[in-house]
């Protein structure tokens, strides 16, 4: 089984079928959501979005984004977009610059290690796809609240003779 597939098939939230929930099933989440109590007197809204149609304006996630780049790290970065994280935050970003590609992260205390799991999904694809490249840390200055974690610079072709 190769990378993108493990990755694909880890059981997650984010694991859509497109099959409808039962009437049960929304009766007992819905049911669950009214029960929640927040902590620490914070004020918390969860909704039930239900299936949205593609002429919806609402768009959930960056698959379009991603899928648009249409180069060589467009499944790289579809795998770094599953990448688990907590609480579904996913506090990292990406930035490509030509052909290097530049990761942040927000300043949050589980960014670390979730940027951490996403950047081994990156790479772990990359090097399946025999995509040569080597993580760098480059005089990049953190933008946008964001702090600079690490850049990934692809690995020219040797010349061959």
């Amino acid at each position: 089984m190769n990378i993108q597939t493990k990755i694909q098939h880890r059981r997650s939230v984010r694991t859509y079928t497109g099959e409808p929930l039962k009437t049960e099933h929304i009766f007992a989440i819905k049911h669950f959501i009214a029960e929640l109590r927040p902590l620490y007197d914070a004020k918390v809204r969860i909704e039930m979005l239900g299936v949205l149609d593609s002429n919806s304006p609402v768009k959930l996630g960056t698959y379009e984004k991603i899928a648009a780049t249409a180069d060589i790290y467009a499944l790289p970065l579809s795998m770094v977009r599953l990448a688990p994280s907590g609480h579904n935050r996913q506090e990292w970003r990406v930035v490509k610059e030509n052909d290097v590609l530049h990761f942040y992260k927000t300043p949050s205390p589980t960014a670390s290690i979730d940027t951490g799991i996403a950047l081994c999904h990156f790479v772990e694809t990359c090097k399946e796809l025999n995509i040569n490249g080597n993580l760098v840390f480059l005089s990049k200055k953190s933008e946008n609240g964001l702090q600079y974690v690490v850049s990934w610079v692809k690995k020219l072709s040797e010349p061959r003779f």
